[in-house]
């Protein structure tokens, strides 16, 4: 069976972020094992707030290891999902030469990708394989994480757009196509070199710091699981 790896936003927990995602749902996510581990201090490695000294890259591949001696994981499809926190931290995994090269694919909501003052999140980034299949989802009116970047609780912020143009430049992709709703939902994807659909980007107009829902303009959450599930680690 596919494996996803479900991180919860700074301050919440797995039970909360399990019922707001919706991926135990089985109409949402049919065939996917879902995992929802525990920030220390409710919170992961990459924010200023996180908990000093903990290597939450470790942990994950750690974990996976377990899961791998307990049930019939399926290795070429295992993935990585999150929320504010937990976003940024998938995509602190997707760069990750030692720890992230195990999953097939990643998404993230509201990222919180938080960089140094030395330099962007870009040039610290070694994935462990190229191309990434990255999906990231992010509201315009986000308070929290702006789309616009500056200056967050865990440290400073990148536009979104640039952030989404470093990974467009590491899977070698060309201008996004873009489709718009009357809603307000602006769905890019990039056409890149091995694949189109490789990077992803929903751009929700007038929404916050919160997890798209079916109450809303859009249900994300079986979005990411067809994202997630059309690519394969090989």
């Amino acid at each position: 069976m596919p494996l996803l790896v479900a991180y919860h936003g700074a301050g919440g927990n797995p039970q909360e972020f399990e019922e707001n995602t919706g991926f135990s749902d089985a109409s949402i996510n049919p065939d996917m094992i879902t995992v929802y581990p525990a920030g220390i201090s409710k919170s992961w490695q990459g924010a200023a707030y996180a908990a000093a000294g903990v290597n939450d890259e470790a942990f994950t591949t750690d974990l996976i290891d377990r899961i791998l001696k307990e049930y019939c994981i399926d290795e070429s499809r295992m993935y990585a999902a999150g929320f504010s926190n937990g976003g940024g931290f998938v995509g602190t995994l997707a760069c990750s030469h030692d720890h992230g090269g195990r999953f097939a694919a990643f998404a993230a909501v509201s990222g919180a990708f938080y960089t140094s003052e030395e330099g962007l999140q870009g040039m610290a980034c070694r994935p462990a394989r190229l191309p990434v299949p990255i999906l990231e989802v992010h509201g315009t009116d986000d308070k929290t994480v702006p789309y616009a970047g500056g200056t967050g609780r865990g440290g400073r912020l990148d536009p979104i757009p640039t952030w989404l143009s470093h990974w467009a430049e590491r899977n070698k992709c060309k201008t996004p196509a873009t489709n718009s709703s009357r809603d307000g939902i602006h769905h890019f994807q990039w056409p890149c070199e091995t694949s189109d659909g490789l990077l992803r980007h929903f751009k929700i107009e007038g929404h916050g710091h919160s997890w798209p829902k079916k109450d809303k303009k859009i249900n994300i959450s079986p979005i990411i699981i067809d994202f997630l599930s059309a690519h394969r680690y090989s």
